[in-house]
């Protein structure tokens, strides 16, 4: 994306970033106190917030770059591929 100079690039790499962090944050709350419905409830809602906002409000607007991008050079691995490789690091 930052190849196709993305003008929502950096805004999409800064809420993925922030969005494992919170999910760290989850996942250490769990490891530090157990299962906890409240803690799952929070992890379910901030989740399906998250997902819901993000896709609706940064990731319409990759589309233009991605197509962009595709007429422009070879095809290169996404940010959700990079996004993917981070969360399996979790």
């Amino acid at each position: 994306m930052a190849s196709a100079r993305c003008p929502v690039h950096a805004r999409n790499k800064q809420q993925h970033e922030d969005f494992l962090a919170h999910f760290r944050d989850f996942k250490q709350r769990f490891k530090s106190q157990g299962f906890n419905p409240d803690i799952l409830r929070k992890l379910h809602r901030f989740m399906s917030e998250w997902i819901e906002a993000h896709l609706s409000r940064v990731d319409t607007q990759l589309k233009p770059c991605l197509v962009a991008g595709r007429n422009a050079s070879p095809r290169t691995p996404t940010v959700a591929g990079a996004a993917c490789n981070d969360a399996r690091s979790l």
